[in-house]
Formats: structure tokens, sequence, C-alpha cells
């Protein structure tokens, strides 16, 4: 045997594995799957945030309103004062003036302050506007002093009280007898005389006392009847001058069923 015959058949060995894995019969060749490509997400856009709008409402400034007494200013009534309250039987539209006080009106009209307000939806009887209508339940006595809105050296006065007394509801109730009316504090005030009517029927108002010595502050002694009665009690402030301002009431009762 030729030295060659080693060779030739290791070549045909090789040759015939390369056929059975050609033909099929050996692993199978892997497949490749290409997998889908997606673009990169886009950027965020920018938006612009939404115009704001500012809604600049009017507002109107009451001025000259004193601490001690609240008067009627020369300013437009807003509209959230337009009542819509049905006028009380008997009644009268009154329009007001500078210098107007609810608690003034009720004096001149021998009403209460309470009675007023309810009357006329008044929410706060602190404010009412010149030009505003009221119902009132009889046209203003002329027995006080024409209302000052302002001016310069005015007397003032504070609200006043009555005691000994039981307060409920801005209501002072006192037992008959002798009772002490006093002023919280006057300025620039001579003398100061206090006053008394029965709300609910016209009478003329009755002094209860007048003091010209202020140093204390002012006072005046009341002697109350064993009559039931409800009335408005005030002061008035008379300056060196003769100016005389109005205190707010209050409303006193005594012996009432």
């Amino acid at each position: 045997m030729s030295h060659k015959t080693p060779l030739v058949l290791a070549a045909a060995i090789v040759l015939l594995a390369c056929a059975c894995t050609l033909d099929g019969s050996g692993a199978p060749t892997p497949t490749v799957t290409l997998l889908a490509t997606f673009p990169p997400p886009a950027a965020p856009i920018a938006t612009e945030p939404p115009p704001v709008t500012v809604v600049v409402t009017q507002v109107t400034e009451v001025a000259q309103i004193a601490v001690t007494q609240v008067v009627a200013v020369n300013a437009a009534p807003p509209a959230v004062i337009t009542t819509t309250c049905a006028q009380p039987t008997g009644w009268l539209p009154y329009t007001v003036v500078a210098g107007d006080t609810l608690g003034v009106l009720a004096i001149s009209t021998f009403t209460s302050v309470a009675e007023l307000a309810t009357a006329n939806c008044v929410t706060n009887p602190d404010l009412i506007y010149v030009g505003q209508t009221l119902y009132i339940p009889r046209a203003p006595g002329t027995f006080l002093p024409t209302p000052i809105a302002d001016g310069e050296n005015l007397p003032t006065i504070d609200n006043i009280l009555v005691e000994p007394a039981i307060v409920m509801t801005g209501v002072y109730t006192v037992t008959p007898g002798q009772v002490t009316v006093r002023a919280g504090s006057t300025s620039g005030a001579a003398s100061v005389t206090f006053y008394t009517a029965p709300t609910g029927v016209e009478s003329a108002p009755v002094v209860i006392g007048t003091d010209t010595n202020l140093a204390d502050g002012a006072t005046a002694v009341w002697q109350v009847s064993a009559a039931p009665q409800q009335a408005n009690v005030w002061a008035i402030a008379t300056g060196a001058n003769g100016e005389q301002v109005t205190s707010e009431p209050i409303l006193v009762q005594s012996n009432m069923p």
C-alpha cells in the first residue's frame, strides 16, 4: 500500500462529514429574528401658561365716621344696600340727609333703633347714606338740634348708659327708683343734658338733668316711676359757642309685662 493512502482516507472522512451537514441530517441552522425598532421619545413641547385676568373692583371708602356718633356721609350708597323691604303699613318714606343717624331718627320718631333697622332691612345700624330712603313710623319731631355732619371744635359725647341695670340685647332693664345716667366720655362740651321720651307714642321729651361740671364725667340722677315704660334715653352735649351734638340713644324699660 502506498504511503498516500492514509491521507486519502482522512480527506474522504472530512468530505463525508460536510455532506451530512449540508443535507439537513445534522443540527438545524439557527434563525435570527430582527426586533422592531422605535424612534426615541420626542422632547416635551413647552407651552405658555394661560394668561391671568386681574379684575379690579373700585372700592368706595366711607369717611368721616366718628367713633361716638356715626353719621350719614356724602357717598353714593353701594348697590348692596338697596332695600327690597316692603313699606310697613302706615309708615312714611324719609330721605336721609347729612348728619342723620339711625339713633337720631329713632329719637325723633319715638321708636327704637332696632325697630327702624328691622323695618328697613338695615344689617348695620351704624351706616346709613345721604340720599338713602328709609321708612319711619311718623314724621320726625323738631325738638332735636340740627344734625352736624362735620366741623372743627365740635363737642363730642360717647355712648351713654344707665346704672344699675340689666342689659340684654341692647335693652337696659331698670327697677323703679333712683338710677344714674352716665355718658362714657365727653370733650369740648360746656354742658351735657340728658333726656328721655317713650317709644310708640308721641310725647314731649323730659329733661332728666344737666351736668355742667364735666371734670369727672357727665352724669344725672333719674327717678324712674313705677309705671310700665319703654323709653329712649339720650344726651345732648353743648359746646362753649352753642354747638350741639346728640348722642346715640339707649332703650330703657321698667316694669314691662
